[in-house]
């Protein structure tokens, strides 16, 4: 079966989607929204990401930086946030940004405001902000080893509040 197969890329980030993916196949249960992109072959898993709803605030910079202002302030908004992305190892280099292109129309699909990921700061800066995601004004709280990033999709609008 292709799911019980799916190796993905050595990274961390891979290996927990790997983890992930067995785990729910053990139990026969998918808690979250699971995406999952295969080849010409439906035998053959390419890669996945876990997608789930989450509401944020925006900070003054952060409100400033998408030109809304004030009218945000204090709303929590629509937003949605990726648990897990993966992509296997046989896949070209690329179809990870295939995998993330997907997960941010698939947040607009949902009239979220943004794709929010949690990630190390190493990862962040090597590939999220690739992607044009930058992290919250308050993304890294002290001591920790991850850093909050986000990537609007949109403009929020005044009916937005969660």
């Amino acid at each position: 079966m292709a799911l019980s197969t799916f190796e993905p890329l050595g990274f961390e980030a891979g290996v927990a989607a790997g983890n992930w993916l067995r785990v729910c196949l053990t139990e026969r249960k998918v808690a979250l929204e699971t995406q999952l992109a295969f080849g010409e072959d439906p035998r053959r898993l390419l890669g996945l990401y876990v997608i789930r709803p989450a509401a944020f605030t925006l900070s003054v910079r952060e409100r400033r930086r998408l030109g809304i202002g004030r009218r945000s302030a204090d709303r929590h908004l629509p937003g949605m946030y990726l648990e897990l992305i993966a992509r296997a190892r046989e896949t070209p280099p690329g179809f990870g940004d295939q995998l993330v292109t997907h997960a941010l129309a698939n947040t607009l699909d949902r009239r979220a405001v943004a794709l929010v990921i949690e990630a190390s700061e190493e990862v962040a800066t090597a590939v999220w902000q690739r992607h044009r995601f930058v992290p919250f004004t308050d993304g890294k709280p002290r001591g920790s080893e991850t850093m909050m990033l986000w990537h609007p999709v949109r403009e929020p609008e005044p009916d937005d509040a969660v």
